[in-house]
């Protein structure tokens, strides 16, 4: 029988055709298009990979120009899908077997399904009779793979439709609110094309730019209130420790001093009470997707960069599906397996500690499924010889499942209540007697604190009172993990796409990248929209539809319910601001025009303003130019831009604030011929022509060292991307190229030569590694430190390779194209 397996992307078709045909398949192409063929147990399989989505929902044609008259029709109007990716759709007409099955194999979750429905419905337009069978797996591995086609499923068109739902819906909210705010506020001084800026508008991306606007707005109008706590150093024979006034916080002085005046008279106090208890501090629960994401982003990477390298890893079989509520592992997950099979690997000393258990008890969570199991290690990966982000990220899935199976970590608490002139007094100490799980997790650590044996009884001496003064603090900003787990609370989006609702936040440039705090422009569209139509901005309404979805899922509702109560819930917002059409372009455009005006001409006076054309360029350039004036400079072509209120100190052209992710801001001056802006950006003298080196930054955002002669003189450098950056003015003595020193949260500064040919880095490289080993305590096992990976560079003099002048459109789709949640609206 002939069998063709369906996968979601090529890496997954790659990896299942050699697991099935144990690595003796055929690679062909079927026109453009790579196959893998093999046979097994007497059936000839052919397996090909989509690009996610092959088929687009968009409107008809006649309603793909953007204009306000046809805003109604739009609201009315039903999408349409068209396939967008033929050459795909006739690899599997051609492939598809008369007489044979189809197995669709795309990723075990609703937008997987969703994918599988269309092909189903492609491959039924010419054998309406074709058998279709469903693989279900949750990880990458020889044995989740076998036994997903040892035990296929049938495909759920309910969960398919719920997907479908999500499509239409987003579409519907994300194309006429995002046209209609668009058109309605369009100023011809930004950019070119259409004549001004893009102001999406989504069903998840605009309540959650509001949770931001409502952070900043609490932050920014808080008023801190004075504050004063009693604190007392006291000692024994046992040694001195700290105690605080059972009261806590005084908000008013008189009453905090009247009862400070009568602890600093007295000499000594008494202990009324003491308590000592054995305490045992359980290990993290399982990674789901939205822990993961906060723990990734704790350790420096974006969300949306991390939930691309899990899915990386994910399709490498080296860790479980990366997309998962579940917070407990399934029964069939035998803990001690995963343990062998990492203790043959770069975490065995952890491994095998936890193995040395009587028993193992993994911890669990609140959440728990059937579709796919906590995020979990699945195989080793050689940390020597992997890139450096994709190691790290690996080690914290490695080290988060160790520390949901290591023992629990004990300790001792100490409570004390002492007695000073009538006034009680409490204390706290607490000590690790048994490391348990810290030890093969050093992303976090307890709080430790000293207070000595005491009696009840026992007299002790005041050694100094302290009446300390503080004042209350405003709310923290959001991180990207801390949002996306309020983006969960809330029940705004899925899983699956709350890492690119975020992503799709700052591609809008409605919220910079530090502290995530939000733009001129982010500010005004949320603000304009709560104060005209609250609908949009409020999670409620949100939350709602995405039970609706559920309710498909379980075959509660039907897809057309769903649409058509959100088309109406679409119409009462759609009248609202029509109504209130002026109010919300007074304010967006006064916004706009405030963010993108960057200072003073110094040529004739007029406004320098901040210019984006469409693909992407930005320069500032002045108002009377070309008509009176020549005044125009180009902008880095990467990293956020935001205009100062400081001129440069040389020149007096306006300073820009530049904001890369990972990096401190910096401000610089946006003329080219200045000084100043040469030097900010020079970082030695090149070892080979002597021209300056220089600090760059790519389109994406990456930076690194160019030599200014380019293209004469092809030296570069590459820079590692986080932290900030230290030049050196001596180069390095072996090589001639730049030394930096790179400042980093949450890492000592390193210094390193930025040549990764450099001699003395191969000298280091001959020599044996030794790997640092903290030194434990007492009782506990040797357990390594986290892995540091080498830095991977790009050798000096060699010639770059030619660039694409295009990318093609199967290139830029070969990742999944998650679509549910992406509240975009269809191209002009």
């Amino acid at each position: 029988m002939h069998k063709l397996v369906v996968t979601e992307k090529f890496n997954t078709a790659l990896r299942i055709a050699v697991v099935l045909s144990d690595g003796k398949m055929k690679r062909e192409r079927s026109g453009p298009v790579a196959v893998f063929s093999f046979t097994r147990d007497k059936d000839d399989y052919t397996v090909v990979g989509l690009r996610g989505h092959i088929v687009e929902l968009d409107y008809p044609e006649e309603l793909t120009h953007w204009s306000l008259s046809t805003l109604p029709k739009l609201l009315e109007a039903d999408p349409i899908r068209s396939i967008t990716e033929p050459s795909i759709v006739a690899t599997l007409r051609t492939l598809s077997p008369d007489n044979g099955e189809v197995i669709l194999a795309t990723d075990w979750d609703r937008e997987g399904e969703v994918i599988a429905a269309e092909c189903l419905e492609i491959l039924q337009e010419s054998n309406p009779h074709i058998r279709v069978k469903r693989a279900q797996y949750s990880a990458m591995t020889r044995s989740d793979v076998e036994r997903a086609f040892a035990n296929l499923k049938e495909l759920d068109m309910n969960l398919a439709a719920a997907g479908m739902a999500r499509q239409n819906v987003d579409l519907m909210w994300g194309a006429l609110l995002t046209r209609y705010l668009t058109l309605a506020t369009r100023a011809e001084y930004h950019g070119a094309g259409q004549g001004g800026p893009l102001l999406s508008v989504g069903r998840v991306q605009t309540p959650t730019l509001y949770l931001l606007v409502e952070r900043d707005r609490a932050i920014k109008t808080f008023k801190p209130d004075p504050f004063w706590e009693i604190q007392v150093t006291v000692s024994t024979k046992e040694g001195k420790f700290v105690v605080k006034h059972e009261h806590g916080r005084w908000f008013d002085k008189k009453e905090a001093d009247a009862v400070f005046e009568k602890i600093k008279a007295a000499k000594d106090g008494m202990i009324r009470d003491f308590k000592e208890e054995n305490v045992a501090l359980r290990p993290p629960i399982p990674f789901s997707t939205t822990l993961f994401l906060a723990e990734s982003t704790r350790l420096g990477f974006g969300a949306a960069q991390a939930m691309r390298m899990a899915e990386e890893l994910y399709t490498g079989g080296l860790i479980s599906y990366p997309r998962t509520d579940n917070t407990v592992y399934p029964p069939s997950l035998n803990p001690k397996t995963v343990l062998g099979m990492l203790a043959e690997g770069a975490f065995s000393k952890e491994a095998k500690y936890c193995l040395d258990q009587e028993r193992i008890r993994p911890t669990r969570g609140k959440f728990e499924t059937t579709d796919h199991p906590p995020i979990y290690p699945t195989a080793n990966l050689d940390m020597r010889k992997a890139a450096g982000e994709k190691a790290r990220l690996y080690e914290l899935v490695a080290r988060r499942y160790l520390a949901t199976v290591a023992p629990e970590a004990l300790g001792i608490k100490r409570r004390v209540l002492v007695d000073i002139s009538g006034e009680r007094l409490e204390g706290e100490g607490f000590r690790l007697t048994d490391r348990g799980w810290y030890n093969v997790y050093p992303y976090m650590e307890p709080r430790e604190s000293d207070l000595p044996q005491l009696k009840v009884g026992e007299h002790v001496r005041i050694e100094e009172p302290r009446l300390v003064e503080g004042h209350t603090e405003p709310p923290r900003r959001f991180t990207q993990g801390s949002l996306i787990q309020e983006m969960e609370r809330l029940g705004l989006g899925t899983k699956s796409t709350r890492h690119e609702i975020v992503q799709k936040l700052f591609e809008r440039h409605y919220i910079m990248p530090r502290g995530l705090e939000p733009t001129t422009s982010g500010l005004a569209v949320a603000e304009a929209l709560q104060a005209n139509a609250s609908l949009v901005t409020r999670p409620e309404m949100t939350s709602r539809l995405e039970e609706d979805m559920n309710a498909i899922a379980q075959g509660q509702k039907t897809l057309d319910d769903v649409v058509s109560e959100s088309r109406e819930m679409l119409r009462e917002v759609y009248g609202l601001l029509v109504q209130n059409a002026q109010g919300v372009r007074d304010a967006i455009q006064g916004a706009l025009d405030k963010q993108h005006f960057a200072g003073n001409c110094v040529l004739c006076g007029g406004a320098l303003r901040i210019y984006t054309s469409q693909l992407g360029k930005r320069w500032v350039q002045c108002v009377n130019n070309p008509r009176t004036c020549t005044a125009s400079y180009q902008l880095p072509s990467s990293g956020h831009v935001e205009p100062t209120t400081s001129v440069c100190q040389k020149c007096h052209v306006p300073l820009i604030r530049v904001v890369h992710r990972g990096q401190r801001p910096q401000d610089t001056c946006i003329n080219p011929a200045c000084e100043t802006h040469q030097d900010s950006n020079r970082l030695g003298t090149c070892p080979s022509c002597k021209s300056p080196l220089h600090l760059k930054y790519s389109y994406r955002g990456k930076r690194f060292v160019t030599c200014t002669a380019f293209p004469a003189c092809r030296v570069s450098y590459p820079l590692p991307q986080r932290g900030r950056l230290d030049k050196h003015e001596e180069p390095c003595p072996s090589c001639g190229a730049p030394i930096v020193t790179i400042v980093e949260a949450g890492r000592r500064p390193w210094t390193l030569c930025v040549n990764p040919e450099c001699p003395s880095k191969k000298q280091a490289a001959a020599a044996p590694v030794k790997v640092p080993v903290a030194a434990p305590p007492a009782k506990v096992p040797e357990v390594i430190a986290p892995a540091k990976v080498p830095e991977v560079a790009v050798p000096v003099n060699a010639k770059p390779k030619a660039k694409r002048a295009t990318r093609s459109r199967s290139s830029r789709t070969n990742t999944k194209r998650k679509r549910d949640d992406s509240d975009a609206a269809p191209a002009a």
